[in-house]
């Protein structure tokens, strides 16, 4: 019964160790190195504030990242809109040699939208397949691609944290085997 108790709290950790693992790795996701780790337009008009990219409308800003199945894109982002007249909006394109893998728009601002920030958003994409390819984020201005007057806000790029319940099994499963360990050395004695 003891054996069959310690294999399957070592299956158990094994699970939870192997669940937890991810090949995306975004390079200087939170903007902390500045733009370092991104490909940026030469036409654009990007900056960084308060460690997040800021991109003025018309600018873009990329990253090759490779992925597997199941795993998690998360990011943080907010859209400004400076003006009335225009529609502008904001989005997140993932192409691979294949073509799109994902793109999804994130604002459209309407004609006659005050100017303000939606507010901050989190975004996740989860991954159904293995591949690799160009994370970009872009903003635009799609009646007047000359002004610059919006601005997309992005930040925290990356994988989101594992959930409690993952570290919760993991630690239930250290904890049974420090069990069965410390029992096992006393059966000894």
């Amino acid at each position: 019964m003891k054996k069959v108790v310690a294999i399957l709290c070592t299956m158990m950790l094994v699970t939870t160790l192997a669940g937890t693992a991810s090949a995306l790795i975004i390079v200087n996701g939170g903007f902390d190195d500045g733009l370092n780790g991104w490909n940026v337009d030469p036409a654009s008009k990007v900056s960084v504030v308060d460690e997040a990219a800021e991109l003025i409308t018309t600018s873009s800003i990329e990253q090759h990242i490779f992925w597997t199945a199941g795993d998690v894109l998360s990011f943080d982002w907010d859209f400004w809109v400076q003006n009335s007249i225009d529609r502008d909006y904001s989005l997140f394109t993932i192409n691979n040699s294949s073509g799109t893998v994902a793109e999804v728009t994130f604002h459209v601002a309407a004609q006659n939208t005050p100017a303000s920030w939606l507010g901050p958003q989190n975004y996740q994409y989860t991954f159904t397949e293995d591949g690799n390819g160009y994370l970009k984020f872009v903003a635009v201005n799609a009646l007047y691609p000359n002004w610059q007057n919006s601005i997309l806000r992005v930040d925290n790029v990356g994988s989101p944290v594992p959930e409690p319940s993952t570290i919760l099994l993991f630690g239930s499963g250290l904890a049974g085997l420090a069990f069965f360990r410390r029992k096992k050395k006393k059966d000894l004695r």
